[in-house]
């Protein structure tokens, strides 16, 4: 082992960062310090490069950066990302709890598919390798089994490994920019196919079989139009039965939005009871899809995801008249563009021109 150069108090002090374990076998290193800029250089298992720190305050950030690049940490880069994305992401403090929860999965997959890959100096083809590994293999199914993933679910984890890169970067723990030129494969379904959703058949069908708390879920989904994130957000007070509203509470500091609710979901919620500061559900996401899951068994429904019965709301409000800004507001869409999608299945003209040929 080459003998070891006198270091400096900052570089014994990143040096004390790097795991124990992570310094066995024949792996060489040395510290270079030149004013204000510090490398530490690691060969043999592994190759590390530490770029300038400046001050106090960036040089923990900077260490906290490196030590979970450095051990494939997914909270701790989970983390980094968050705050990355509270600090400068586009929509500040704002960023929903589904968008962290997107990313902190696609983070999670990440660092798990790149054990064997320097965090912070993967190879230039690293990136585009793992969205094609994704487009092969990257998605669970229900069955336990691996398939291909959506491009659409490609394009979310290429955001996520972005968005991890950028806090890195803005730690100060790596130039690195892996996913600048990645591509996902283009997406060749319909927007519109793709958010196909339970019919009024369907809907009734689950209906008749389904428990209250099972009735509310179908109900706030395809009448209140509500996300499933919305849904297990809800409390007693959050339901004004004399009004007939519900309100939508965020923690991204915005009003909340009063969403109207039909007779049935009115005289089922009567029924259920709920104190004000009682969850209305008391169910987790997964417990939300879970129940779906095993109602649409139950009563040989297709299955299409909580978030299909969001659709339903939407196509219904154009088929029952409703203009493209009546549905936009329903549902709590910020563009109109976005609730353009159910008109094509709120427009019948199509199939009843060819029904009678």
């Amino acid at each position: 082992m080459a003998a070891r150069p006198c270091l400096s108090r900052k570089s014994k002090q990143l040096l004390r960062l790097i795991p124990t374990g992570a310094l066995t076998g024949d792996v060489q290193w040395y510290a270079d310090e030149m004013g204000s800029s510090m490398a530490l250089v690691m060969t043999g298992a592994s190759t590390l490069v530490h770029p300038t720190v400046q001050g106090g305050g960036d040089w923990n950030r900077l260490s906290q950066a490196e030590r979970a690049a450095f051990a494939h940490d997914p909270s701790a880069l989970v983390a980094l990302t968050n705050a990355y994305l509270t600090e400068h992401g586009g929509a500040g403090g704002r960023v929903s709890a589904h968008t962290r929860r997107a990313y902190a999965i696609g983070i999670r997959m990440l660092v798990a598919d790149w054990r064997a890959v320097d965090l912070l100096h993967p190879s230039q083809d690293a990136a585009g390798d793992w969205l094609r590994h994704l487009e092969r293999a990257g998605a669970w199914r229900q069955d336990g089994t691996v398939g291909p993933a959506t491009p659409s679910t490609v394009r979310v984890r290429l955001a996520a490994g972005r968005a991890l890169y950028r806090a890195l970067r803005w730690a100060g723990a790596t130039d690195a920019d892996p996913f600048q030129d990645a591509r996902a494969a283009p997406e060749h379904i319909p927007a519109w196919e793709k958010r196909q959703p339970y019919s009024d058949a369907d809907i009734a069908t689950l209906l008749g079989v389904a428990t209250p708390i099972d009735q509310v879920i179908i109900l706030l989904g395809a009448h209140a139009g509500l996300r499933v994130a919305e849904m297990c957000g809800l409390y007693g007070r959050d339901v004004d039965l004399a009004e007939g509203v519900i309100e939508i509470r965020t923690d991204l500091g915005r009003q909340p939005r009063r969403v109207a609710m039909s007779s049935s979901l009115i005289g089922i919620l009567e029924g259920l009871g709920r104190a004000a500061d009682q969850p209305l559900l008391g169910l987790t996401d997964s417990g939300v899809r879970k129940r779906l899951v095993r109602l649409c068994l139950q009563a040989g429904a297709p299955y299409r995801g909580v978030h299909a019965l969001r659709h339903s709301a939407g196509t219904r409000v154009l088929r029952d008249g409703g203009s493209l800004e009546d549905a936009a507001r329903h549902l709590g869409h910020s563009n109109l563009e976005t609730a353009r999608v159910y008109a094509k299945w709120a427009d019948t003209r199509p199939r009843e021109h060819v029904s009678g040929w």
